[in-house]
């Protein structure tokens, strides 16, 4: 045999399997990629890494006892039948001599009487369960069930939340007292306190910024006095006594003298004063308010707007011309979302698209008089049935529906709005923040921009509101001077409400575009016909917009919407053919999700991508320049921002969620880089916003109060960012939450918390301790330690 046979002959080894171990997060989606020495593997189950099988729940800092309760031995005895219940057939079966029994059907009122009996258990087992966790019992409901000592996280929003913002005044002092100057009102009819010492005896004390030495050492911290932001800033503090960084502007007298010869008095920087005037004046025509912001109206205006005693066409002048140009009333109050009668008795029907029905007179019917080109006209007159037109009528009839025919369709077209006429908004290739609910306020944009963000927007405002004269409505509008491209965005139902608000807004405030919020999926939004509601209805929406546009000048209108509201079903690609030359859009945002997704899915960029493209060839048929495009969806790193840019081919992509998050999002976007930013950077940042709130919302206690709450709602978003260092694969999704995990300090392990209570110990660390009145309500109930944090 020779050598090639005996080497055929011998069988080949088998190669060795390779066996890796797969990472604990590549098994299953949802799970940010940390790396395992940084995760808390104890917060998860005692001493053990969770199970795979069981991973969303451990996701989210909990166990799952269908997982991790030992099994139950199995035994031949069935079990007793329940207090109350007859034994199934089954069982009865399985005795001996057993007739099965036929199951009995139940009635109606028979059905019901068990479920109100099986509710009422099962809350009365609930609140037990309740009294049990409250007395510190140890029950499976309260400690997760599989003995790891974990106590079940609770979950679900918290409704209806409340905030008492003068927690920790004892004392209300008069607005002129605490300046420092006599009281203007007339004599005894203040109701506020003139009593300066007594004020002093009952304030809280003022604020020191108390930062830690080490990052590794929480407990060594320096406290420092701060200088009033305000003060420093305009050379005056416009809360004067009540400010709490007094120290700042105040000046110690000899005993007797000073402002009521209390032994103080507040001092000003008269050159910061002046320069700040001369640049207030030269910048800005004086419009700057003492807080240093723009779009600021007065309550009196506010009054002012509500327009009591005046009839809407005094009131909305421009909107009443374009009502009655389309043909509908301006003040329809009587009627509701759905165009049928209110308080007023019932309205005239409305078909789906909102647009009127013809009238329905008993005993007659209506005439329809064919154009020739498939479509009808309704004739306004109603003619008897039992009385049939005549040859000369019929006629007559036919000449009056050719003329309101022309008619309408010369009121369209002067219904139109020539973009030429708008200012060009020139967004290609910038960043834009969207409006964010709650937390997108005035400090949080303020502190984007000086990240890189270059288009902020209001947070939605309700146009009804605007109208009704709501003061925390038109506190949405405020502008601060470093916004250079601004914009208010609004929702509404109507144009009845949608066409009056845009004239009412562009007449008070300074913005570079108003924008129509056609997105928003939440119900109590979508309930009453607005938000993404209108995606629905053409027809209204088109009138809405048409109406907008024209009221508005030669101020941009944008508009943000959805793929459309079921997500097999999207409409985007159809309206956008409308939007640029029927209805005077100048921007879009397109959010990538239906309003059924929500935020679940990720954005369809690819469905974005054919939208800009329709919209792009209806311009070009038009032979208009078409107008800007914004994606919007999944912007949470510079990979994923530029690779949706090019699969879409958008002029830029808004930031949502991801600027929560991340608020440095924006320099990443710019840089082109993974920012791996320290703790110690993102506590400046935070010191920072809590800086911006105070001159915002300002420095005495109430302003502290309202500060931070908000710092607390920023953070609620903040703690979920997962440091660049700690993961071992980029990009990381928006939707991917990590195990407990620890930082690679100790300020880094503090930021990364969702317990509301160490938010609060971040920001006492710039606002002081909180009063012990004060109490703060998460959003989220598995944010709270207990059911409510106090201060």
């Amino acid at each position: 045999m020779s050598l090639e046979e005996v080497s055929a002959a011998v069988p080949e080894p088998e190669p060795t399997a390779v066996t890796t171990e797969e990472p604990y997060w590549a098994s299953k989606n949802g799970i940010a990629p940390i790396k395992a020495q940084y995760v808390q593997w104890e917060k998860i189950r005692s001493h053990s890494k969770p199970d795979l099988a069981d991973i969303d729940d451990a996701a989210e800092g909990r166990t799952s006892a269908a997982t991790t309760a030992p099994p139950k031995p199995v035994t031949d005895e069935r079990p007793a039948p329940s207090e109350g219940k007859e034994e199934s057939n089954e069982a009865k079966e399985g005795q001996e001599g057993a007739v099965p029994e036929k199951k009995q059907k139940l009635s109606g009122a028979q059905k019901r009487r068990e479920a109100k009996e099986r509710s009422q258990r099962e809350w009365k087992e609930k609140q037990e369960r309740k009294k049990a966790a409250a007395a510190g019992g140890q029950t499976g409901d309260v400690e997760g069930g599989d003995g790891s000592g974990l106590a079940k996280r609770q979950r679900g929003q918290n409704k209806n939340r409340q905030f008492d913002h003068q927690a920790g005044v004892a004392l209300r002092l008069c607005t002129f007292t605490s300046k420092g100057e006599p009281c203007a009102r007339p004599e005894g009819s203040c109701k506020w306190s003139h009593d300066l010492p007594l004020f002093f005896a009952s304030q809280l004390p003022e604020i020191l910024i108390s930062l830690p030495t080490d990052e590794n050492n929480l407990s060594d911290r320096t406290e420092t006095a701060r200088v009033c932001p305000l003060w420093s800033e305009t050379g005056t503090c416009p809360f004067g006594f009540k400010c709490r960084y007094l120290s700042s502007h105040l000046k110690r007298l000899p005993e007797g003298e000073g402002f009521q010869g209390s032994g103080f008095e507040l001092v000003e920087d008269e050159q910061k004063k002046k320069e700040w005037a001369e640049r207030n004046q030269k910048e800005f025509g004086g419009r700057l308010n003492d807080r240093g912001e723009l779009n600021v109206v007065s309550m009196d205006r506010i009054k002012e707007l509500r327009g009591a005693g005046k009839k809407p066409e005094e009131r909305f002048p421009m909107s009443a011309i374009y009502m009655k140009r389309i043909g509908e009333v301006l003040d329809n109050r009587g009627e509701n979302a759905n165009g049928r009668g209110g308080k007023g008795g019932k309205g005239q029907k409305r078909n789906s698209d909102g647009e009127l029905k013809p009238a329905e007179v008993k005993g007659e019917a209506t005439v329809s008089v064919a154009t020739g080109e498939g479509e009808k006209v309704e004739h306004l007159e109603v003619v008897p049935v039992a009385q049939p037109p005549t040859e000369g009528d019929a006629e007559k009839m036919e000449n009056e529906g050719d003329a309101l025919l022309e008619r309408k369709e010369k009121e369209q077209d002067l219904s139109k709005i020539r973009l030429p006429e708008k200012k060009k908004l020139d967004f290609k290739d910038k960043l834009y923040l969207a409006p964010l609910t709650t937390v997108g306020n005035l400090p949080f944009r303020r502190l984007c921009v000086s990240l890189g963000c270059d288009i902020t927007c209001s947070e939605m405002g309700l146009a009804q509101e605007f109208l009704g004269g709501n003061n925390n409505e038109w506190s949405l509008v405020r502008r601060h001077p470093s916004e250079k491209m601004f914009g208010v965005q609004i929702c509404g139902s109507k144009p009845q409400i949608l066409v009056p608000a845009a004239e009412t807004i562009i007449g008070e405030c300074e913005i570079d575009f108003l924008d129509i919020n056609c997105g928003c999926p939440i119900d109590l939004v979508f309930n009453k016909g607005a938000g993404s509601a209108l995606l629905g209805h053409a027809g209204k929406l088109g009138r809405s917009l048409a109406g907008m546009s024209e009221v508005l000048g030669e101020t941009p209108l944008t508009i943000k919407i959805r793929n459309g509201i079921q997500h097999n079903s999207p409409v985007a690609h159809k309206l956008v053919q409308r939007m640029q030359g029927e209805w005077g859009v100048s921007a879009v945002t397109l959010h990538g999700r239906s309003r059924q997704q929500r935020y679940k899915t990720k954005a369809d960029y690819q469905y974005v991508g054919e939208v800009a493209r329709q919209l792009r060839q209806t311009a070009s048929d038009l032979g208009q320049p078409s107008i800007p495009i914004f994606g919007n969806g999944d912007a949470y790193d510079y990979r994923t921002y530029y690779e949706n840019m090019e699969t879409s081919g958008v002029d830029g992509i808004m930031v949502a969620r991801g600027g929560l998050v991340k608020p440095w999002i924006f320099t990443e976007i710019k840089e082109k880089r993974d920012w791996d930013i320290s703790s110690r950077e993102r506590l400046d940042l935070i010191g920072q916003l809590a800086s911006f709130g105070l001159e915002h919302w300002g420095s005495d206690t109430q302003g502290v109060n309202i500060t931070r709450r908000f710092l607390l709602e920023s953070l609620s978003f903040t703690h979920r960012y997962v440091p660049v260092g700690l993961l071992e694969r980029f990009p990381v999704s928006l939707n991917e939450r990590p195990f407990p995990y620890r930082g690679r300090d100790e300020l880094e392990t503090l930021l990364a918390s969702d317990q509301a209570d160490d938010w609060i110990k971040i920001s006492s660390m710039f606002l002081g301790p909180p009063p012990d009145d004060w109490v703060f309500t998460p959003k989220h109930k598995a944010n709270a330690s207990a059911e409510e944090i106090q201060g």
